[in-house]
């Protein structure tokens, strides 16, 4: 019975980002809700099945775990203060989905073999993301609802192109990492291969800047901490080059890069017919991506020691995000007046071209209401308040547009070191894995920096549908932590796909 209990209850788990993404991302309150009454249901499961259900092993574990949960305790009390009652209670609701998630999935993923958790959770991303393609691929079949902002960038089911993008960037990095997985399967490294192609191609139609930066800095994350280089750089290499080759075809034709439903509700013409031929496209790139990841020989040798020095790995991260603090820093600072730089407004791939937005001054203000009130912070959702009191141009944003400035905000230098704790112990929890066991720990790690870069400079967080996949893969760094030399005898010696490294 308890076996029976565990599987489903990882199921439900691991589907629930999935199921979520398709109302709204869990946005609005009644499926934020369900979802949190499931995340806590799960959990109380997980404390009657798991053995020590509630111990993590290593000091990080637990200092992550606290710092979620004291920053959901801050949020509550925050509403006490905050100047808007609706917004607050959201943001409360929001975390309590958020640490009842994680509680779940640091009992419930130890139970997993952990060479399926990348597989599973690329697989939903890939789900998401295709169906957000379909309309393009079969307008005369299928027609989605479209808000006049989205200006053709992909949506749905989310409702928010930047969160498309996020998600499908998440998938290309799993992805990747499965496709050089030396643990999994040919098949499954040949699929993986081959549904990179669709989810570069989402990257690309959603037209984000934030979700091609969180691209690279996850990709860079894992060829940091895979254990063997060589096999990830062609693998990646294969699949890049397949998804530029599909992106370009679909930046060629005008009914795919573009609204293709008309105000009728017919499709216009030409529609249809490059539609096809896209689908043609995604279909023979990412058939041929996939053969050609399987011909990457992934077994061999270790990597140098300096590869897996855990010193090296953790100034080579730091130097990294230090240098995107900078580079997005430095912009903010050298923004010009709001009628000489305009943001490129629209679909299209323009907006690739140029780091113009109106965040920067998101961010001035969110830092102004920080500095105002140091310690408690405004309250959750006074940012909304501060903009309009503030602003210095007509946009009537509800977030900041970033989970750690919006923090420092609305929740001081308080709720702004319980999030640190969360984060940090994840990282932290990843380099004590990474030591141990680092074919398990590059691909959530990965993923995780992945979207910590997106949640800086867009409202993600918000996005249940979106940051749940995040969430998941800390999850598994706080459950696989101390735990490594067993799990990784017991699920991951002998893999039909190849050897070990």
């Amino acid at each position: 019975m308890r076996t029976w209990s565990r599987a489903l209850s990882l199921a439900v788990l691991l589907a629930t980002p999935t199921v979520l993404a398709f109302f709204s991302g869990g946005y609005f309150e009644g499926p934020r809700l369900v979802a949190g009454i499931v995340a806590w249901l799960l959990v109380a499961v997980a404390v009657a099945v798991t053995a020590r259900p509630l111990l993590p092993r290593t000091t990080a574990a637990r200092v992550s775990l606290a710092g979620l949960a004291l920053l959901t305790l801050w949020t509550g009390l925050g509403t006490l203060w905050a100047p808007l009652g609706t917004p607050a209670q959201d943001d409360f609701q929001r975390l309590l989905l958020y640490v009842g998630f994680v509680l779940a999935g640091a009992m419930l993923l130890r139970d997993l073999p952990r060479r399926a958790l990348e597989p599973t959770l690329a697989l939903g991303a890939f789900v998401v993301v295709g169906y957000s393609l379909s309309e393009r691929l079969l307008p005369g079949l299928l027609s989605f609802s479209e808000s006049r902002s989205a200006a053709g960038r992909l949506e749905q089911p989310l409702t928010y192109w930047n969160a498309v993008g996020c998600l499908a960037a998440l998938g290309v990095v799993l992805c990747i990492r499965v496709a050089a997985d030396p643990r999994q399967s040919r098949i499954t490294r040949g699929l993986a291969g081959g549904a990179t192609v669709p989810l570069g191609v989402g990257v690309f139609l959603s037209y984000s800047r934030g979700a091609l930066a969180a691209l690279v800095l996850g990709l860079a994350v894992l060829l940091l901490l895979v254990p063997r280089m060589r096999p990830l750089v062609k693998a990646a290499a294969i699949v890049v080059a397949g998804c530029l080759l599909a992106s370009l075809v679909a930046a060629a034709l005008p009914q795919v890069n573009a609204p293709p439903i008309a105000a009728s509700g017919s499709p216009p013409a030409g529609a249809t017919g490059q539609g096809l031929l896209m689908l043609v496209t995604l279909v023979v790139v990412g058939a041929a991506a996939g053969v050609g990841v399987t011909r990457v020989s992934v077994g061999g040798a270790q990597a140098p020691a300096r590869l897996r020095s855990r010193r090296m790995r953790a100034l080579a991260l730091g130097g990294v995000v230090l240098a995107m603090v900078v580079a997005v820093g430095s912009l903010a600072a050298l923004e010009g007046s709001p009628d000489a730089d305009a943001p490129q407004a629209g679909a299209g791939a323009r907006r690739l071209t140029t780091l113009s937005t109106d965040r920067y001054a998101y961010w001035r203000i969110a830092l102004r209401a920080a500095a105002d009130h140091p310690v408690q912070g405004t309250g959750p959702g006074g940012f909304a308040v501060e903009w309009l009191a503030k602003r210095d141009r007509r946009q009537t944003p509800s977030d900041a547009h970033s989970l750690y400035i919006e923090t420092l905000a609305e929740l001081g230098l308080v709720g702004g070191a319980f999030l640190a704790m969360f984060l940090l112990g994840a990282g932290a929890a990843a380099l004590a894995l990474a030591r141990d066991d680092p074919q398990a720990a590059a691909g959530p790690s990965a993923g995780l920096a992945a979207w910590a870069v997106a949640a800086g400079i867009d409202w993600h967080w918000e996005m249940p549908g979106v940051t749940l996949v995040a969430l998941c893969l800390a999850a598994a760094l706080i459950a696989w932590a101390g735990h490594s030399a067993r799990l990784a005898r017991d699920t991951d010696d002998a893999v039909p796909g190849g050897q070990l490294a």
